[in-house]
């Protein structure tokens, strides 16, 4: 079996970071579970690209690391974390300007200047004209070639990113609710198809189990916002009844959430 470790790309935030990243990550796939380092490495991915914010990500690996041996593990992560943070300055605009200069492409549209500590090749062959026109301190320039269309150009820009980044948001969030109600529509389905054949007892434990998992109250907070207190209550006091309308409404919701995502694909298919 493959290990996901080969395709885990550390945090590039300087060589010292870096390195320490590194041997963490190897001393930790020496001690712990193939699955919980597994687990860790989604979940490192899922803080790299913006999904999980840091006090997401060390509640999942505090759960993952839960043996008194592995602690110290979490310990040096969360101090890794605080590195990463707060990475040192000059190390910091290093790499910010050698992305700006060799990966462009990759930092989008922009009118930042070159570090003035960049010597530009001279070119000979300027006329004095172009020599006092072109400027050799910018990696992008505007769009248009009146003067008076620049800053209208750059609004116009500026504000069709914003609202391509605001739809991806909303179809990520939107995939994100999905997922979360397929989890708790299926778990919530296994009862609900046979729930006459379960006496309390075993309602109660499987509201337990319920509870206990921090996706599915996500899922159920997501629904009913401020009411998740009084639908608990519901449950413990009639569970068959509460389970089997919590069940319909998560049949609606999922329906309502997928006719959205539906609706925003195809105004951004017309774009």
């Amino acid at each position: 079996m493959k290990n996901n470790s080969d395709n885990f790309k550390p945090i590039d935030f300087g060589n010292k970071i870096e390195k320490n990243g590194r041997n963490l990550f190897k001393k930790m796939k020496k001690k712990i579970s193939f699955q919980g380092y597994n687990d860790i490495l989604k979940s490192v991915n899922l803080f790299i690209y913006g999904i999980l914010d840091k006090d997401d990500l060390l509640l999942l690996i505090e759960q993952i690391l839960e043996f008194e041996e592995e602690l110290k593990f979490f310990k040096k992560f969360s101090e890794l974390l605080i590195e990463i943070n707060n990475p040192d300055q000059n190390e910091y605009q290093n790499k910010t300007s050698i992305m700006n200069i060799e990966n462009q492409e990759s930092s989008g549209k922009s009118y930042k200047a070159l570090p003035y500590s960049l010597t530009n090749k001279k070119c000979s062959a300027r006329t004095d004209l172009e020599k006092s026109v072109l400027n050799d301190r910018w990696i992008s320039f505007p769009r248009g070639s009146e003067v008076n269309s620049v800053g209208e150009n750059q609004r116009s820009d500026e504000s069709s990113d914003e609202s391509s980044d605001d739809i991806e948001d909303e179809m990520h969030r939107n995939d994100v609710e999905i997922e979360l109600n397929n989890r708790l529509f299926r778990e919530i389905w296994s009862i609900c198809k046979n729930i006459d054949s379960f006496n309390n007892d075993q309602l109660f434990e499987f509201l337990e189990r319920l509870f206990s998992d921090r996706f599915h109250v996500l899922a159920l907070t997501n629904i009913y916002n401020k009411k998740i207190e009084e639908v608990k209550s519901l449950l413990t006091e009639d569970p068959k009844q509460t389970l089997l309308i919590i069940y319909e409404r998560l049949k609606l919701v999922d329906l309502e959430v997928k006719k959205n995502q539906a609706q925003i694909f195809q105004s951004r298919q017309l774009k």
